[in-house]
């Protein structure tokens, strides 16, 4: 009778064992897959908000924002743009934009990197980058890159 006992306490523990271990690949596995998901999704609402940037022939507030970008200098204020990206952007999203030459690498600038609640800069934040040239039609001399990067907050 008790090696019996010890017999059922044995299964039950190897049934407790297995559940454990599946539970784990699973939260494991829904983790992995809801992060890319998200990620893509990230990468859709980017291309999106800089494709109607670089079609825009409407003006917003009084500017045409594709020629707000093409007359863009270096130092310019984007101001007009990032209203136009903040409206687009879930809430959950933060972001920053930059305008650069087309024969240069345009990464974020550290001050506009996310930060920590110390206010330092945050390296380690996952940062979704996407970037579109948009060129003058007719000649192509004024074309420029216009760089959208995207955190959650």
């Amino acid at each position: 009778m008790i090696r019996q006992k010890k017999a059922w306490v044995r299964i039950v523990e190897a049934v407790v064992a297995i559940l454990l271990i599946l539970g784990f690949f699973l939260t494991v596995t829904i983790t992995t897959d809801s992060k890319e998901k998200s990620s893509k999704e990230i990468y859709k609402v980017e291309s999106t908000i800089l494709k109607q940037i670089s079609e825009s022939k409407e003006l917003y507030e009084g500017k045409n924002l594709r020629e707000y970008v093409l007359n863009c200098k270096e130092t310019c204020n984007l101001e007009y743009v990032k209203d136009f990206v903040r409206q687009k952007l879930p809430y959950s999203l933060n972001f920053s934009v930059r305008v650069c030459d087309i024969d240069i690498n345009c990464p974020v600038k550290d001050e506009d990197r996310p930060k920590t609640a110390t206010g330092e800069t945050n390296y380690e934040k996952e940062i979704f980058a996407n970037d579109i040239v948009i060129a003058d039609n007719l000649t192509g001399e004024k074309s420029k890159k216009l760089a959208l990067f995207v955190w959650f907050k």
